[in-house]
């Protein structure tokens, strides 16, 4: 994503150098989420952590939002602001659930490597797609959508694994 985010600015008429900032700045904004997330998620009380989970992956929809909606650079720097807190942060929460969900060690192993494996094979399918999208339309319009879409996604699967039963 990050290589794709720094093209979809470009195309947005700012050079690569304003682009890579932005990138830059949306991990700076991610790595204090990445540390402190989980634990913040710890101490909330139980009936706010579906609110701080779908605030968390709701930014993915905002940010992607903004971008295919807004051209200006302010929104383009409030936008990588905005997908710094996911990019940080739902990987932590994704691992706490392995490790809450699981009920002994091996059982995490295996969910670890279940998710593993197909975030991969995710991830790996979406470089070209977005590849394609944009080849084939000749801007980064249908690609931005798509991940727009995949935000939703994110926020569905990542409600219905904080909702799950511990795994046996």
């Amino acid at each position: 994503m990050f290589f794709w985010y720094v093209q979809i600015v470009v195309e947005k008429g700012f050079d690569k150098e304003f682009s890579t900032s932005m990138v830059l700045f949306a991990q700076l904004v991610a790595a204090p989420v990445s540390l402190f997330g989980p634990l913040l998620l710890g101490k909330l009380r139980q009936n706010l952590h579906t609110f701080y989970i779908a605030g968390l992956c709701s930014m993915y929809v905002i940010a992607f939002g903004m971008l295919f909606i807004f051209d200006s650079k302010i929104s383009i720097i409030i936008s990588a602001f905005i997908m710094g807190f996911p990019w940080g942060g739902v990987f932590g929460i994704a691992l706490l659930f392995i490790a809450q969900k699981s009920s002994n060690a091996q059982i995490a192993a295996r969910l670890s490597a279940l998710a593993q494996g197909f975030g991969y094979l995710i991830a790996a399918q979406g470089q070209w797609i977005i590849g394609f999208l944009h080849d084939k339309f000749e801007n980064f319009s249908f690609a931005i959508l798509m991940l727009v879409f995949v935000g939703i996604l994110v926020n569905i699967f990542g409600y219905l694994s904080y909702k799950s039963q511990i795994i046996k």
